[in-house]
């Protein structure tokens, strides 16, 4: 991983990083080789009142499967890449004092679902200087059942007279899995005085909501 930040003025500055990563991964079945490369461009600009993070990005991968077992075997090769690109940006500003409010999203596109978009905003509110109260909803989506959905495999196991075959083929209608969280809570500082010291202990309280979508599964279609 490479980073390089520079810093225009007390306004405003930026960054660029960048990695690659090379993985290889067995299972009892088959393997995987995977190639990612990736690089981000991040810019912080402060505003009268406001602050926006903003950034931009590209992600590239491919990689290859292959069986490591001799009853299992890939009717063609396996192997994928997907091409994310992704912009991001978000506004923190101050609402009227004691409230504090930020919002913003991803706009990814990518070479299996196309465009997503993933927004998200948070408000605090600041009931005293020990006490808060605090709020969110984020949408984000995922790219696992893309992978699977262009999955295929045929395992094949043979018992004295008797061929038992199983084939696991991706559908090829691709959906990403999505998730909408809404959270909220409550924060206090509960001070407590010694000889010549003080200690802060921080209490929260909290409660999350989370609703998923497009997970993805599978099902037995039995062959004629």
């Amino acid at each position: 991983m490479a980073r390089w930040k520079r810093v225009v003025n007390e306004k405003s500055d930026f960054q660029i990083q960048t990695y690659y990563d090379y993985t290889r991964h067995y299972e009892p079945e088959f393997g995987e080789t995977r190639h990612t490369f990736d690089v981000d461009f991040l810019h912080h600009l402060v505003l009268p009142g406001n602050k926006f993070p903003l950034g931009a990005g590209r992600a590239l991968e491919s990689g290859e499967r292959y069986p490591t077992c001799p009853h299992h075997r890939f009717p063609a090769a396996q192997t994928d890449g997907p091409d994310l690109q992704r912009v991001r940006a978000r506004r923190d500003s101050p609402l009227p004092s004691p409230v504090l409010a930020d919002c913003g999203s991803k706009f990814e596109h990518n070479n299996y679902t196309g465009f997503e978009i993933q927004p998200s905003a948070r408000l605090l509110w600041n009931l005293s200087p020990h006490q808060s109260l605090w709020a969110s909803v984020t949408r984000a989506v995922a790219l696992l059942a893309t992978r699977r959905g262009i999955f295929s495999s045929v395992t094949s196991l043979r018992r004295r007279h008797c061929q038992f075959t199983c084939a696991v083929n991706g559908d090829g209608h691709f959906q990403s899995e999505q998730l909408i969280a809404y959270e909220g809570g409550y924060r206090t500082l509960v001070a407590a005085h010694w000889l010549r010291g003080s200690c802060g202990v921080l209490q929260q309280l909290q409660r999350s909501f989370f609703f998923y979508g497009g997970l993805s599964g599978g099902r037995a279609i039995p062959r004629n």
